[in-house]
């Protein structure tokens, strides 16, 4: 029975009809970092404004100024208006004064000079001489999110909220706590209350984003992200994030233009590299992503061996077995000690499958017997005997596999298609049945209907 290909489960079903695929969304992708705010934050012009803008006092929010206080801040203008906050802070370090507004002035230098446990320490005085600081619990929750110690960090800037505040900084920060606690409804009501307040301001849009695509709104996030791509070409993290939306929306050609700009530019790296030679693949440019791993061998062998192993397995059937197996053999070359590695192992027992199945089995059983609780692992190994018409063998692996792992879906739905290939109908429907839904189609639900017709024959 030839069975029918589907984006998600054909290469499974591959195994048995002879069937190839593209690869999926999920096979291109190297695993996406959570959101992160740029460093280049910090020196914006827009916090930047913002933040000066606290030396300034308010009183409805913040300790009464005594006279002493007073002259204390008029003596350090000058130096302020210089930009010698070193030369600041040893005034106020050095007065006998120790209020909550001096401590909170010191914790500002403390924190423009980058020494943010100083400014922890001071912030923390400062609310404790006087609680309801507004000013002293925002800035405080800025230190903490650039520490990035985010549950302290929305503590205190959703007290600075609850006390007035209603600067843009506080909204983002905020939503950035919110962001990575996954609490995305949440950090995108944050994202928007601050764009209104600082539209310009490139991490609130890129936030909104995120926001919108983890809620699968993505051609909202696409629409968005081309926005902030447009007005800071030279953020990166923001094109990468466009990338990963354009490939949610099969959107190919235009995610293939947007990582090869980045990587004429060489301002590509690590899994985002990876990502690209798996979508040459993807789009049959099978030539370009052997070449790409080839150009960037040394870097994937230091810092992305797992991910290198990944692309060799997605290249296996789409490559030519003679390129793939130059690219193993040159990394046994440069590295003799990975062909120790498990993860080399496996890509070349499914390499040497289609040309020296013998040594593949070989090689299979040896890993089998080093990780006997591998489910992936027994899986593999089972699709590999029932391309050898071992069936009986196959059946083995996959039962040994979901004692393992007893919700297997690939485990599963390789016992359904044995058994249909023995012509045991009604068996392979137990199997079968069991993931219906993970593998739902029209494709795979035309194939269930005609195992339930046979099964009823049986």
């Amino acid at each position: 029975m030839r069975l029918l290909s589907h984006w998600n489960y054909v290469r499974m079903f591959g195994l048995l009809s002879g069937l190839h695929s593209t690869l999926s969304y999920a096979e291109v992708t190297e695993t996406s970092e959570p959101l992160q705010l740029q460093a280049s934050y910090w020196k914006d012009a827009a916090f930047l404004k913002s933040f000066n803008g606290t030396y300034r006092v308010q009183s409805q929010v913040e300790p009464y100024v005594e006279t002493a206080e007073r002259d204390l801040f008029v003596s350090i203008q000058p130096l302020m208006a210089e930009g010698k906050r070193e030369e600041a802070l040893k005034v106020l370090t050095q007065s006998k004064l120790k209020t909550a507004a001096v401590e909170f002035n010191r914790g500002n230098l403390y924190f423009e000079l980058g020494e943010d446990e100083e400014a922890l320490k001071r912030y923390q005085l400062a609310i404790e001489l006087y609680p309801s600081f507004l000013r002293a619990h925002r800035n405080l929750g800025l230190v903490y999110a650039r520490l990035e110690k985010l549950s302290e960090a929305q503590r205190h800037l959703r007290e600075a909220l609850q006390l007035g505040d209603n600067h843009g900084a506080t909204f983002g920060w905020l939503g950035h706590c919110y962001a990575q606690s996954e609490k995305i409804s949440s950090a995108l009501q944050a994202y928007r209350m601050a764009r209104l307040r600082e539209p310009d301001t490139a991490n609130w849009i890129a936030g909104e984003a995120f926001c919108l695509q983890s809620l699968g709104k993505i051609r909202e996030a696409q629409a968005l992200l081309e926005e902030v791509v447009e007005r800071y070409p030279q953020e990166v993290s923001y094109s990468l994030m466009l990338v990963d939306v354009l490939l949610q929306l099969d959107n190919e050609q235009k995610a293939l233009a947007t990582l090869e700009w980045l990587y004429r530019k060489e301002k590509l790296e690590g899994s985002s590299l990876l990502t690209l030679a798996n979508l040459y693949l993807r789009v049959d440019r099978a030539a370009l992503a052997k070449e790409l791993i080839e150009n960037e061998m040394e870097g994937f062998l230091e810092h992305q061996k797992t991910g290198l192993y990944r692309w060799l397995s997605n290249a296996h059937g789409i490559v030519d077995w003679e390129g793939v197996n130059q690219i193993l053999t040159h990394l046994a070359d440069q590295n003799k000690e990975i062909v120790k590695d498990k993860g080399y192992k496996q890509v070349l027992a499914q390499h040497l499958a289609q040309k020296e199945p013998a040594r593949a089995q070989e090689l299979y059983q040896e890993l089998v017997e080093e990780s006997p609780l591998d489910a992936a692992l027994l899986v593999g190994f089972a699709k590999f005997l029932a391309e050898q018409d071992q069936r009986e063998l196959a059946l083995i692996q996959l039962e040994r596999a979901l004692r393992v792992e007893s919700e297997h879906a690939q485990a599963l739905l390789l016992m359904g298609q044995i058994y249909v290939k023995k012509e045991q109908y009604t068996k392979s429907l137990l199997y079968l049945n069991q993931v219906k839904e993970e593998y739902a189609s029209e494709s795979f639900e035309r194939y269930l209907v005609a195992v339930e017709k046979r099964a009823e024959l049986e």
